[in-house]
Order: C-alpha cells, then structure tokens, then sequence
C-alpha cells in the first residue's frame, strides 16, 4: 500500500496545521507512532465532551471510591501503597482464541497501528509466539481473586467497531453505570469511528465471568480526541445499561487530581488486561512514578496490548484513587492520560448523567 492510499494520512491532512510547532501537546513518546505524529494545538474546546449519540463544574476535589453492596475489603496499614495481594492461587486460564480465529489485539492498533503489521498479527498463532518469549524484568503479579475488592471494579473490555472487526482493552467502574477507558476504546476512527458495542466485563478470570457482563451501546470521549486525535485527550467512557448498574452492586474506583509534587514520591498501581497472558486474566504491578506534565504521567510498570484504558491509582489512607487511564505502553515502560482539572470535570459530569 502507497503511503498516500492510507486513511490515516487523509485524516492528518483534515486536519488544522499548527503555526507554532511549540504549540503542540506534550504527549508521551511511548505511545506515539507515524500514525499519531500530527496533533494540532490544543484549545479549551478540546476538552468538550461529546457522545455517541449526540456529539455534542467542577465539583469536589475528590472522587470518592465507593464499596458497593458486596462491602469494603479488609482491613489494611494506612500507610500502604501498593496492594496487598493474597497467596498465589490456581489460574483459572483460557487461551486467547481458537486454532483458526483471529487474534484479538489492542483497539491501540485500530488508531496507531500500522495497518499491515496488525493485519499480520491478527493471523492465528504469530502473535502467541511473539508473546511466548519470556521477559526477565516483567514483574507483573497475576490477580486471582478478582471478586475481591479493588480488582473487581477493573473490567476486560471486547470492543466491536462499526466495521465489525473486535478489539480488546480495559476499563474501571468510576460509578454505578459508568466505566472510564481510554479514548481509542471507544472511538476507533480508522475503523468508522464511535464503536458500535463494547462487552464490559468486571472481575474477568479466564473461563469464569463471576458478574456475567454487560452489552453497552452508548459512550462518551471530548473534542480533543475525536475532532484531532489528541494523545493529551485521549479518554473516554462508556454507559452502561440500567439493568447492569455495576457500580452499586461492586462498587467503584474513586478519582483525583493530586499535584505533580505529591506523586513525586508515590507508588503507581496499574491492573489491566494484556493479550500477552491467557485471555480475560488480571495482571498488576506498582511502580514509582517517571515524569509527568498536565495531561500525561509515564512510568515503568510492564505492559501490554489489552491494557488501554487500565486504571492507574494510588492508594491514600487505605482508599484507591484512579489518577489517570493507560494510553500505551510496552515491556520498557508505559504512559496514562493523566486526570487534570477538566478530565476531572468531565468524569464527575459522565457519572452524574450516568447514575
């Protein structure tokens, strides 16, 4: 294919040239790739929210999480940081697809991919035996009880595009019908925009589905992502139906917008899905953080396809606080949309009109 018959050059031409390259948005270079590299500058319009049915004040300083009737977890040091995981326990393991399906990958690749290297590892057994290569730095830890609170609030996504083509990514419960995830989970551009459903499915665990799932048709995402394909604005969120109100049944993740000097010191936790382990299996890691500007935050936790849209929270006195969504990554580090004033904003609204 000619670089010119590509769609994602047509859609760079659309859009608006930047006069002042210093203009552009100080997205992470982890989960930049040619398809990404033209932004325009960003503007307050760019943090508009618009919806897949119409596209279309800041409340507290704090999101607070919220237990569900299922209760709050045990009791833990106030000053921890990281997750206090249980002893390990049998992996209840399903393999990613069958011998003659496709390989689902990350909806990442339905933006950002190169469209002949996605069509290669979308083949059955390429993109298994790429994963099957052992890593020795990845430390990520398999999560085995995933009914327990917070990992239960952290849900696998299976998204189908307008195309019919299906991706994979991760989501968290922010509130009793609304799942955050990243913007690209939602709004597929290059695969005829809004997704036309997404299964959410909280405390996946291989084979067992212990909530079942939900078929959700009605999403959320700002300007900044949809109209200029934003790497700062790339988040988004989905509706869940009102006979699927998750978030009271298992409760919720809550949200923040600490300043750059309180993470300076603090540990990440990130929980998601990767295509690299057996589908529909929850994997964790906590790190310190790396750099961060307004709108992103990088870090060095091991990730994979099938994680965009992972939450990543702190834990502050003994509540989780998601503080931004993964956007993209890889086994040498991984960079998240960060929760700034205005994601903040949108979060509280989309919960709001969701509940």
């Amino acid at each position: 294919m000619e670089a010119g018959d590509d769609p994602r050059e047509e859609h760079n031409r659309r859009q608006e040239q930047p006069s002042d390259p210093s203009a552009l948005p100080q997205a992470s270079g982890r989960s930049s790739s040619p398809w990404s590299a033209t932004l325009t500058p960003a503007s307050p319009e760019d943090d508009a929210p618009v919806t897949s049915e119409a596209p279309g004040t800041w409340e507290e300083e704090i999101g607070a999480p919220v237990y569900g009737e299922l209760a709050p977890p045990g009791r833990m040091r106030r000053d921890l940081e990281i997750e206090p995981l249980s002893p390990p326990a049998t992996l209840l393991t399903a393999p990613q697809t069958g011998a003659a399906e496709p390989y689902l990958l990350d909806a990442w690749y339905a933006t950002f991919g190169h469209p002949g290297l996605t069509a290669r590892l979308q083949r059955p057994g390429l993109a298994e035996a790429l994963f099957s290569v052992p890593d020795p730095h990845d430390l990520r830890v398999a999560i085995t009880d995933t009914t327990a609170y917070p990992w239960r609030c952290v849900c696998g996504l299976i998204i189908t595009a307008a195309d019919g083509s299906q991706w994979l990514g991760t989501g968290w419960l922010a509130g009793p019908c609304l799942v955050v995830t990243a913007g690209h989970c939602v709004y597929l551009p290059f695969r005829g925009g809004w997704a036309v459903e997404i299964e959410v499915i909280p405390g996946w665990n291989g084979n067992a589905r212990p909530f079942e799932s939900a078929i959700a048709q009605s999403f959320r995402s700002v300007r900044g992502w949809v109209h200029k394909l934003s790497l700062a604005h790339n988040y988004g969120a989905i509706v869940l139906p009102v006979d699927r109100r998750y978030g009271e049944r298992l409760g919720s993740l809550g949200f923040m917008r600490p300043s750059y000097r309180d993470l300076r010191e603090r540990a990440l936790n990130l929980a998601g899905y990767p295509c690299d382990k057996p589908r529909g299996t929850l994997w964790y890691q906590a790190r310190r953080l790396e750099m961060g500007t307004e709108r992103t935050l990088e870090y060095r936790i091991t990730t994979a396809g099938g994680e965009s849209g992972a939450p990543i929270w702190l834990l502050r006195n003994g509540e989780r606080y998601v503080i931004g969504a993964q956007t993209g990554g890889d086994a040498a580090g991984s960079a998240a949309v960060r929760i700034n004033e205005a994601m903040f904003a949108n979060l509280s609204r989309w919960k709001r009109e969701s509940a």
